[in-house]
């Protein structure tokens, strides 16, 4: 970065304070990094934001769904002016507001999950006529990009299409980080920042482990944010007007105003600390990798133990 490029990025003041924290080379970084954020409702629409006035230099936005009032307790794009509006189009305007520098591309696509060619009718999401986006596309697909990504955010809430994106990221080599189930809790103390197959209380996460293992996927290799807490149990979804449960349907959780957005900022955390110091984070899991070994190491030893001792014979004397 020359001096001229340097004082003119500082005039704008979006990376006046950042610059005190990061430098030169922690401003450039950030200006250069390319990311993709994959569903920008409670969790990722606050992670993007935090991205984008931290200086990340390009932001791709992937969500197929628009606003509607429930939205309005937890999601940075949902306003009364906003309700109907596509949730990818209302934060990149926001995004381009607070750092009109930075390259944001809105895409209003559903992704797939492995194996579909397309996606089912009557989801309630299909094409309107004259929109002009692709409502489905596969997790492949959407990561082929002019410029590779740095980093993958998957704020996805459907296991299928979650699956496929980390998975998909994982193959490529892309340092992916995940969401985890913010709703149906309370408690902020609970929620940080761990390794995918480390996560306890998670149904969705939990789901996401067995498939990834299928795939040959193991620990080491997606960071999470998610809850300790257990959650509360959802509400049903409504029956369909002849009373027959339809599938398609899904149970909707509670949530409440501070859980999604601290779960989307921990995640931003997690995202700008790699793109600063990405040897650093590297390091990082190869420490929790080996710690991973010895604690299994250790639990197997104590069953080991255990089980010895249960085939003790018995003392007849």
């Amino acid at each position: 970065m020359t001096q001229e490029d340097k004082t003119k990025m500082l005039s704008t003041g979006l990376y006046e304070r950042t610059h005190i924290l990061v430098g030169d080379n922690g401003v450039e970084a950030l200006r250069r990094a390319c990311v993709l954020v994959v569903g920008v409702g409670g969790v990722g629409g606050i992670c993007a934001e935090a991205l984008a006035r931290a200086g990340i230099g390009s932001i791709t936005l992937v969500d197929p769904d628009t606003v509607v009032t429930s939205n309005k307790n937890r999601q940075i794009v949902a306003l009364d002016s906003t309700v109907g509006c596509a949730k990818v189009d209302v934060l990149a305007a926001r995004l381009r507001d607070i750092n009109p520098d930075a390259h944001i591309s809105p895409r209003r696509i559903r992704l797939l999950k492995d194996g579909d060619t397309e996606g089912e009718e009557g989801d309630g999401n299909e094409k309107e006529e004259g929109e002009k986006y692709s409502l489905f596309e596969s997790a492949e697909a959407l990561l082929q990009s002019d410029k590779p990504y740095d980093a993958v955010i998957d704020c996805i809430d459907s296991v299928g299409p979650k699956v496929a994106l980390l998975a998909a990221a994982a193959g490529r080599g892309i340092r992916v980080f995940a969401s985890g189930g913010a709703g149906g809790r309370l408690d902020p103390s609970r929620a940080g920042l761990r390794d995918i197959f480390d996560t306890a209380n998670d149904g969705l996460l939990r789901a996401c482990r067995a498939a990834l293992r299928r795939r040959g996927i193991g620990p080491g290799v997606i960071t999470v944010v998610s809850s300790l807490e257990k959650g509360l149990p959802p509400l049903n979804p409504p029956p369909r007007a002849d009373g027959a449960v339809d599938p398609r349907r899904k149970a909707v959780n509670g949530t409440i105003s501070y859980m999604p957005p601290l779960f989307g900022l921990i995640l931003a955390s997690a995202v700008i600390r790699y793109l600063l110091d990405p040897q650093a984070a590297k390091e990082n899991k190869a420490k929790e990798a080996k710690k991973r070994k010895r604690e299994a190491t250790k639990k197997n030893r104590a069953l080991r133990h255990l089980k010895g001792k249960k085939e003790l014979p018995k003392d007849t004397s």
